[in-house]
């Protein structure tokens, strides 16, 4: 009994002996929290699409929490690595996986993602003994495992008693177990509300129907709806796309022949308790050193809705295995291993987890979700010779469901490995028949590596499979359309892993054939150049390198719906460090493919103060849109918080992703010296330029340069773009430094309402002076200009172009103590639209008084003026104000740290402000923090 599980409880541990200790035995109890639901997902491969790829829960959950840690993804039948110099990362919050330029993704690669998330309907338990007995040549050991949801559902989805008693109803059927989604506005203040019309269409009544419908006050009932997600053509609903604040839902008539057009309907699904439990027992002798027999026997419980008393018959299952495994010496160095295995499990056994292998149905062909009775038998032997470096061996296996399935399979192996040769042949052949249909799968691959000792040790390596899946449905004389066959080839040279220089060039070709008739014609073909390695020049400078190049050609359009593609990926990083460091500088490289999502904002309201968000009525229609809602200039003003959606629609992109930064250093060389080398000794430099674009595939966009950002709206989906430089002078001088930066600073990205892009521009020139030890001046000026573009809001773009001056007196008595003193004039003009134009004056004073580390007090006063010639109350307004008013604002504040214990700190703060013709606000806030 296995099982990878996120946990929180105790475990018992207790070993022990009896009869005067021949007898061994260990016991293990435990009680947790399971945090986790286990899901296997099976994803396709898209050409070229490096992802990211949603997964889904067990029960088709489309967002979830994948909780860390948890998941394995096999490619080709391979467990891949997380990381990012590895195979994959993962997101583990967005339930998303994106796999790195290490691994081309395309149309004929096989994922196989299983993992845990977080289920937070009912609250898990767990419960698990183990006994294990060892006495002589016996092993003994007894196993219980319950895992449980509590009948009582926590969170937001609590269970009223109308729908308790419908899932007593519905069995095990989760058709069954669905309410409708309508319910009654009243006082909720969901802003998505609809109401219900009757509907003609074709002169077809159709009742009650849900029609978007905003409240104002006035209106006749209305109601809010919960849609499920039932899949494309199962629903009545579309989902459009809105600036409201929620997703927005339209009724379409279904077609009289093909029925519904949309795929949501006003439902929602209900989630029974389950509980899951497994009991085994089994036992082995050994036979002799390396000879053992073993048998295990196992019977499972899961049911599948705790509030129901229907649907029992299949609760429970059982299984058995037995096993016998032995090594022989054949003399003259050979040796022979031999195993046998035969397990069977009715049709109603539940594992706690898959325990076969990912690619267990590929290797049988079993195409239908395995059911009924099952029984899984091979056996097989293994000779070898160590000093020869020789190996063969051959397994046969079959695999049996009573009246539904019967298959056997063959393999064989042989391997030779010398000093400067590396040889192995693999061969494996399975003839299936179903009561559909008939099979004969044959899959031949090898591998030959050698490597030159007069070249270095330079290799030269060769490897071929083919895959040829005859399909035919029981009677018929030709091939089914899941038929299919493939040859593939690669040949690669490569360096010795001892050289300073190592580098690999790989040469792929893959000829795809479709059914047709008896046999088989070409359909696609595919080649790749791969060419990877690092070169490594002394301590300072280092390259590596990973390229990948792609071209799929149709051979034939009417056997393949697939398109013509060209596909780059690659990386390449350079380090380069000069003169102790006085030097640095790095560049990275990456190229690829992949998908964009759409993503859409909910703001969510939540107790004032507590939220990042607010809401302000642009437009003045009493209504939210996902425009109108600000980031909160104070905390108190914070209403809403931000839920990020992520849609169904996908954009397929080019991606580049270039970073690039090179920083001078002349005092690692020149410290010490005197004269000119002294005087530039004082100055550093450092640069930045980092650029992320994603584009579309379009004509006369270049998939793979990075500095062509000049696109128009259709052709970009999303840009970050950083251009930095900075020069210091005197930096680590303890009495005065100077400093001037330019920065350009952009993104854009596509949302649901279209592409939304900001730009800051800034030059910057900031100084410090200190006067005493006490004393010091600060002073900084910058001036630029802030670009806001909305696509589908015009009203709320801008270009507004700043200056401003902020001088500032620190004056530190003690190291307890701290005050601050400055100024800020700010000029600021929009170029766009109404030309508005805003001047600033804000005197400040901020003090801190710090009491070793158990207590600190924080005082601010702040006095700013405002003039502001435009309509605070928009947004263009809001970009100037940032919460102030026109005219007069006085804003305050106090704030009290302690640390109460070593693991407990109580924050109290209180605000207050008082801006232009509004009343005084007074805001406290009380926190305390636990540390475990």
């Amino acid at each position: 009994m296995n099982y990878l599980k996120k946990l929180q409880g105790a475990t018992f541990d207790h070993q022990g002996a009896f009869s005067e200790g021949k007898v061994q035995f260990r016991t293990r109890a435990s009680v947790a929290v399971a945090r986790g639901k286990f899901a296997r997902n099976t994803i396709q491969g898209v050409e070229g699409n490096q992802g990211p790829y949603r997964l889904q829960g067990a029960n088709g959950e489309r967002f979830i929490l994948i909780l860390a840690g948890t998941e394995k993804v096999f490619i080709d039948g391979q467990l891949a690595q997380r990381g990012l110099d590895a195979d994959y990362v993962i997101d583990y919050n967005r339930g998303d996986i994106t796999f790195s330029n290490r691994r081309l993704i395309t149309k004929d690669i096989r994922i196989i993602v299983e993992f845990e998330y977080n289920d937070q309907r009912y609250s898990r338990s767990l419960y698990a003994w183990s006994s294990n007995l060892e006495s002589g040549r016996w092993k003994g050991h007894l196993h219980l495992y319950s895992e449980q949801d509590g009948r009582r559902a926590v969170g937001e989805d609590l269970l009223t008693p109308e729908q308790i008693e419908i899932l007593r109803q519905a069995g095990d059927d989760p058709l069954k177990a669905v309410v409708p989604g309508i319910d009654t506005l009243g006082a909720n203040p969901d802003p998505i509300s609809y109401r219900l019309t009757d509907t003609l269409v074709n002169g077809v009544f159709y009742p009650d129907v849900l029609v978007f419908h905003p409240p104002t006050g006035s209106d006749p009932p209305l109601y809010i709806a919960r849609f499920s997600d039932l899949g494309e053509g199962r629903g009545n609903y579309i989902r459009l796309n809105s600036n409201a604040n929620g997703f927005v839902y339209a009724w379409v008539a279904p077609d009289p022949l093909q029925g519904p057009q949309g795929r949501y309907e006003p439902l929602i699904q209900l989630t029974p308790p389950e509980q899951l439990r497994l009991f085994s027992a089994g036992a082995s002798y050994q036979l002799s050193k390396e000879g053992r027999i073993e048998w295990e026997g196992a019977a499972s419980y899961r049911d599948r809705n705790r509030f129901s008393t229907l649907d029992k018959g299949d609760d429970w299952g059982i299984a058995g295995m037995s096993a016998y495994r032995d090594r022989y010496q054949l003399g003259k160095g050979w040796d022979a291993r031999v195993d046998a295995q035969y397990e069977w499990t009715n049709p109603f056994f539940r594992p706690l987890n898959p325990y076969r292998s990912p690619e267990f149905s590929r290797d049988w062909n079993l195409s239908n979700t395995l059911t009924g009775m099952q029984h899984l038998g091979s056996a097989g032997f293994l000779i070898g010779h160590d000093s020869l470096g020789l190996q063969t061996s051959y397994q046969a296996g079959a695999f049996f469901q009573p009246e539904l399935y019967e298959g056997w399979r063959h393999n064989g192996r042989i391997a030779w490995k010398r000093p400067t040769l590396d040889l192995e042949i693999r061969a494996n052949y399975l003839e299936s028949r179903g009561t559909e249909e008939e099979t004969r799968f044959f899959r031949p691959n090898f591998m030959v590596e050698k490597r030159f000792p007069g070249l270095k040790d330079w290799g030269l390596g060769a490897y071929g499979e083919r895959e040829q899946n005859r399909r035919q449905s029981t009677g018929a004389d030709t091939l089914s359309g899941t038929s299919f066959y493939y040859d593939l080839f690669r040949v690669y040279v490569k360096s010795p892993e001892s050289e300073k220089a190592q580098t690999t060039l790989t040469y792929i070709e893959r000829s795809d054939f479709a059914p047709e008739g008896l046999d088989f014609s070409r359909s696609t073909r595919a080649r790749e150049m791969k060419w990877e390695g690092a070169w490594q020049a002394g301590r300072s400078s280092r390259l590596g390198w990973d390229l990948h190049y792609r071209k799929l050609q149709i051979s034939d359009t009417s056997l393949v719906a697939q398109e013509p593609a060209e596909t780059y990926l690659g990386r390449v990083d350079y380090n380069l460090q000069l003169f102790k460091g006085a030097i640095r500088y790095q560049t990275n490289y990456q190229i690829g493919s992949g998908q964009e999502q759409k993503l859409f904002f909910i703001f969510r309201p939540v107790i004032d103060g507590a939220g990042i968000y607010q809401h302000i009525d642009f437009n003045g229609d009493g209504q939210e849109q996902v425009n109108e809602f600000v980031i909160a200039p104070n905390p108190d003003e914070g209403t809403h918080d931000r839920i990020i959606v992520y849609s169904n629609e996908f954009i397929r992109t080019n991606n580049v992703l270039f970073n690039q930064s090179l920083r001078l250093e002349p005092r690692a060389v020149w410290f010490g010296e005197k004269g000119g080398k002294k005087f530039l000794s004082r100055f550093s430099s450092s640069a930045t330029w980092q650029i992320t674009r994603n584009v579309r595939d379009l004509e006369g966009v270049s998939p793979w340069n990075p500095f062509q950002l000049d696109l128009t709206d259709t052709a970009l989906v999303s840009t970050r773009t950083l251009l930095q430089n900075t020069l210091a002078f005197n930096q680590n001088s303890p009495i005065y430094d100077l400093q001037a930066s330019w920065t350009d600073q952009q993104s854009k990205l596509i949302l649901t309402t279209g592409l939304e892009g900001r730009r800051t521009i800034e030059q910057s020139l900031r100084g410090r002076w200190n006067l005493s030890k006490a004393l010091s001046l600060q002073a900084s000026a910058a001036q630029g200009k802030r670009f806001s573009e909305r696509e589908s809001f015009a009203d709320q773009n801008y270009e507004i172009r700043f200056f401003k001056v902020e001088p500032k007196l620190n004056w530190l008595p003690s190291p307890a103590f701290r005050s601050v003193l400055g100024y800020r004039y700010e000029q600021s003009e929009n170029l766009l639209g109404l030309k508005e134009q805003a001047v600033f004056h804000d005197f400040k004073l901020e003090s801190s008084y710090n009491q070793s580390s158990k207590t600190s007090i924080r005082l601010n006063l702040s006095f700013v003026r405002v003039k502001f010639d435009g309509e605070a109350n928009s947004a263009v307004g809001f970009a100037f104000l940032n919460g102030l008013q026109n005219g007069l604002n006085y804003l305050w504040g106090l704030g009290l740290d302690r640390q109460l214990a070593k693991n407990i700190r109580l924050s109290l703060s209180y605000e207050g402000r008082k801006t232009g013709l509004a009343k005084v606000v007074h805001a406290g806030r009380a926190q305390m923090a636990a540390t475990f």
